[in-house]
């Protein structure tokens, strides 16, 4: 069973070990993953093949810059303060995209339905 450490000061992530989750910061994006401000000051990395269990297209669709996630750590590197983290077991959900268009399952039938309305000629002329 992991434990799950919040993400403060005191916590010290020398006594911290692979498969335990902890609470990261996600503080910058780059194409290939998410870099987090996690305990103690050691820095961390989700790499996008590790956010969710199905393919990701952009990190950005899963995080937010410094909203608090939860994250397993997957490795690491106490001489670098590094740690690799996977939030795969997370259930994190795909944030609605602003510029997405809303599919309501009907596909062209309104516009078949009203196409004669919109262009129907005035017969009282």
């Amino acid at each position: 069973m992991s434990t799950i450490i919040k993400n403060d000061a005191e916590t010290n992530l020398e006594e911290l070990k692979v498969g335990d989750v902890i609470t990261v910061t996600p503080s910058g994006f780059k194409p290939f993953g998410v870099f987090c401000k996690c305990p103690s000051g050691y820095s961390g990395l989700i790499h996008i093949s590790r956010i969710t269990p199905k393919f990701v297209k952009n990190v950005t669709d899963y995080f937010t810059l410094n909203t608090p996630v939860q994250a397993e750590i997957t490795e690491i590197d106490h001489n670098k303060k590094q740690i690799s983290l996977s939030t795969k077991n997370q259930n994190l959900v795909e944030k609605k995209s602003t510029s997405a268009i809303d599919e309501n399952g009907s596909g062209f039938a309104p516009v078949r339905d009203n196409v004669d309305n919109w262009f129907r000629k005035d017969d009282s002329n």
